[in-house]
């Protein structure tokens, strides 16, 4: 049975798959990818967006002009606290459909990083993929 940490990891995953881009982790271990330019209206900005709380701010150095913040679906709605003033926080809700779904995607893809056979993580790999769309889908 996979907890709501893991669901959130699955989340993130499919959160960063959506955003169609290639950044790196900025800080090792965290969902955290440092958010520079937004290339087609000519604007330069230094930020950060986290696939988390606002209490892992502290991870991530130097400061920045802004935090972007993709709150974990799965967690303790008291947790989160406030916005300060040069964040923007993004709560998802779910539904019973979006969670039958992820946990279907999360339990494919763990099935498919355990199995032994190619063809195993191949047909394990493909349903990851259907349910990834069909949340996608969703949104």
């Amino acid at each position: 049975m996979m907890s709501p940490d893991d669901f959130n990891r699955y989340f993130n995953r499919l959160i960063y798959n959506a955003l169609d881009w290639d950044a790196e982790q900025y800080v090792t271990n965290f969902d955290i990818y440092e958010y520079i330019n937004w290339e087609s209206r000519n604007v330069y900005r230094e930020g950060y967006l986290f696939m988390g709380l606002p209490t892992e701010r502290s991870t991530a150095q130097p400061p920045r002009d802004f935090y972007i913040y993709i709150l974990p679906p799965y967690l303790d709605k008291s947790k989160i606290g406030s916005a300060e003033s040069d964040e923007v926080l993004f709560k998802f809700i779910n539904n019973e459909e979006f969670h039958e779904n992820l946990s279907l995607f999360a339990a494919a893809s763990a099935m498919r990083q355990d199995a032994a056979e190619q063809n195993t993580k191949s047909i394990y790999g493909q349903k990851a993929e259907n349910y990834r769309k069909k949340i996608t889908k969703m949104a």
